[in-house]
């Protein structure tokens, strides 16, 4: 029983663990697309 209960506790780890990095890949896209955003528009401000 104390294994399997180990075992839980590493496994809800390992799943934080990942979605917390999960987190961190989505907030690095997030913040590549607003990037994107701004240079189009400057490329956009540029051409007029």
């Amino acid at each position: 029983v104390h294994e399997k209960l180990n075992k839980d506790l590493l496994d809800s780890k390992g799943i934080q663990d990942s979605l917390k990095e999960i987190q961190r890949d989505v907030e690095k896209f997030s913040n590549l697309q607003q990037s994107a955003k701004y240079y189009e528009l400057a490329d956009e401000i540029d051409e007029l």
